[in-house]
């Protein structure tokens, strides 16, 4: 009776143990998930600005850009904001 008793503790304890271990790895997984879309999504508004950019400054100089004029201008406004935003 008393090594049954023992037993089922033991039992009890590797259950949870392992229980713990899935919720862990669920966590890890799921934050990698997150992180993957947080990324995608960062990644589409970084280029739908692209895009917007060189519709806009096509309307307002007249003349197309290259997609590499747009890089460079997106990039140059997107590192003027941080220093400001870090100045500020």
């Amino acid at each position: 009776m008393e090594q049954a008793h023992r037993d089922a503790i033991a039992l009890k304890e590797q259950f949870q143990a392992d229980a713990k271990a899935e919720l862990q790895q669920n966590r890890e997984r799921l934050h990698r998930e997150i992180d993957t879309a947080k990324d995608q999504a960062l990644k589409e508004i970084y280029e739908q600005s692209v895009s917007l950019a060189a519709m806009l400054s096509t309307k307002v100089i007249g003349r197309s850009l290259t997609q590499a004029d747009h890089h460079r201008l997106l990039d140059e406004t997107l590192a003027e904001l941080k220093t400001a935003n870090k100045a500020s």
